[in-house]
């Protein structure tokens, strides 16, 4: 739908323009310098203090879970987790995802296949993966494909060398600030319905049974958020337009894309071992920051769990 390398050039303009300093930017405007970016519902990478994800009262839960609906993004630092702490938390705080076989065939978690995605620039064997291995180096939101995609993910930093997290950010985009975008625009479009393929996303290699499994889905462009009732942009990388759109229409999602992409709030989240960031997939989306053969140095041990909010 989107040229790939109209698409890089946005992106490497936005980092190029991002300040070590500061977490919040966008093509426009670099007067933010906080760990934390303002958007519609709070602050995107908002750090809740003095808690430990594997030792939790149930006061706790709900504040958490407050806290992801208002900002988005939240960070806890000074994490220690085992691979099955991991699992329990996020079953504690939503219901567990078990991952489909096209998303964990080539590097599974030994022992924890259908439930844990390693997020990481070694293999499960130890060995340093090539950069044409490492995913995420699009705009996406983790498991759009589900008919259900009310969907947390949860990412914990096990080992990060100190170099190639600060080299290889994580970046976050808010959907959900409808002020950047000509209302008369997004009045054409708001009928409009994009079709979800597991066969198109970049990163998949799925066969005729996955695609059984997972048929397609038609998310609405504009889309209510179930919870705040906010309308968010629903736009993401690898997606088309369902049904009979004109070329109108066509060229005002490439406007509202483009837009997004210069002008919507985003947070850079440099990774320390010991983090954990949770997001709110409808709510925002996201990307690794651009892979480099700098930032590959090193290891940058994450593992993925996503959960039903």
């Amino acid at each position: 739908m989107y040229s790939e390398l109209i698409l890089f050039a946005l992106t490497a303009l936005v980092i190029a323009q991002y300040d070590q300093h500061m977490h919040c930017y966008n093509l426009t405007s670099k007067n933010i310098n906080s760990n934390s970016c303002s958007n519609n519902v709070g602050q995107m990478g908002y750090t809740l203090q003095n808690m430990n994800l594997v030792n939790l009262t149930e006061h706790d839960l709900v504040i958490i879970r407050e806290e992801l609906l208002k900002h988005g993004v939240i960070l806890f630092r000074n994490q220690s987790m085992t691979r099955k702490q991991q699992i329990d938390f996020t079953e504690r705080i939503g219901t567990l995802i078990p991952l489909p076989t096209f998303l964990n065939l080539k590097d599974p978690e030994i022992g924890f296949e259908s439930k844990i995605l390693r997020v990481t620039n070694y293999d499960s064997k130890g060995l340093p993966k090539k950069q044409k291995e490492l995913n995420g180096q699009y705009w996406h939101k983790d498991g759009n494909y589900m008919q259900n995609d009310y969907i947390g993910s949860m990412l914990y930093a096990d080992e990060i060398d100190e170099f190639n997290g600060d080299s290889r950010p994580t970046l976050f985009l808010d959907n959900c600030l409808m002020d950047v975008y000509p209302k008369a625009l997004l009045d054409q479009v708001k009928h409009l319905a994009n079709e979800i393929n597991i066969g198109t996303i970049k990163d998949f290699t799925v066969t005729e049974d996955d695609m059984k499994q997972h048929p397609p889905v038609f998310p609405k462009v504009i889309s209510k958020h179930p919870q705040n009732g906010k309308d968010c942009l629903y736009l993401t990388e690898f997606l088309t337009l369902n049904g009979n759109s004109t070329q109108k229409e066509q060229e005002i999602i490439e406007q509202l894309w483009d837009t997004m992409i210069k002008e919507a709030p985003k947070y850079s989240h440099h990774w320390r071992e010991g983090d954990v960031v949770i997001w709110d997939n409808l709510a925002v989306m996201h990307r690794t920051g651009p892979v480099t053969k700098q930032s590959i140095i090193g290891k940058r041990m994450m593992y993925r769990t996503t959960y039903f909010i």
